[in-house]
């Protein structure tokens, strides 16, 4: 057998939705797409005198091969600094570089879970996660945002959802596709069932630049959870999807910090 089994998982299904899109944009009829997600078709894009200084001064200073497992230590400082500006303390040794929000999920996945095991993540979503869970052997398992109630979280019933094999919970915030934004008091009481199950959160922000009733992100406390994860990148933030860098930032107990930190270092 030349494939293997896993492989069977990415020949691809091809979603209801797209095949309908696809079939009214053939017959020539208008549709108001209103799930992409590329800001460019949106008309936002990156200043290009700006980006073409940036990427001038990057080429020269990346002359000299200096591999480091966690990302170059200047690009980890000025990230360091972007949180500092959010009223965060994220010191640069607790920031892995990636490439892209993708690879950050499967390298948490990796670091969390055995083969059979379970991610807890918001539904509606995306097919990213399917495919990243396939690679790894494990399960999503989805907790429901309620429609009528501007997206939110069900927390009277998340409890229910964990059980022996969950390893992490999945928070996006704001949230793709829906857009909504997840309230301090509901990251308060998913902390606190995190630190409840001793479980870690993720919390996927990469839309983090698009808040438009709010001037600050609500986020994870890690002083009540017990290991909170970061993952934000350039692609949305800065609107430039052709420059995939992103990053996992982790914040928490001290311990399992350090234990995460020294595994990614790794991994990656």
């Amino acid at each position: 057998m030349m494939f293997s089994k896993k492989s069977a998982a990415f020949e691809g299904i091809p979603n209801r939705l797209y095949l309908k899109k696809e079939a009214l944009v053939r017959s020539g009829k208008p549709i108001i797409d209103l799930i992409s997600a590329n800001v460019h078709q949106h008309g936002i894009t990156y200043p290009k005198t700006i980006l073409r200084r940036a990427m001038r001064d990057a080429v020269e200073a990346a002359a000299i091969y200096k591999p480091d497992p966690e990302g170059q230590y200047v690009a980890r400082a000025a990230i360091s600094q972007y949180y500092k500006a959010e009223g965060i303390s994220l010191p640069p040794e607790q920031i892995i570089l990636t490439p892209g929000a993708s690879i950050s999920y499967q390298y948490l996945f990796q670091l969390f879970t055995n083969p059979g095991d379970e991610i807890l993540c918001p539904a509606p979503s995306y097919p990213l996660f399917e495919s990243i869970a396939a690679l790894s052997d494990i399960k999503i398992r989805y907790y429901p945002l309620v429609a009528t109630h501007r997206w939110e979280m069900r927390l009277d019933d998340f409890e229910s959802r964990i059980n022996s094999k969950t390893r992490a919970i999945v928070v996006i915030s704001p949230h793709n596709p829906t857009g909504s934004v997840a309230t301090s008091a509901e990251m308060e009481r998913l902390c606190e069932i995190a630190r409840d199950f001793s479980l870690p959160i993720i919390s996927d922000e990469v839309f983090s630049a698009f808040l438009f009733k709010t001037n600050k992100l609500p986020r994870p406390n890690p002083a009540i959870a017990p290991l909170v994860v970061l993952i934000n990148g350039l692609s949305k933030m800065l609107a430039l999807p052709g420059v995939k860098i992103g990053w996992i930032g982790l914040m928490g107990d001290a311990h399992w910090v350090k234990k995460s930190v020294k595994i990614l270092q790794k991994i990656s």
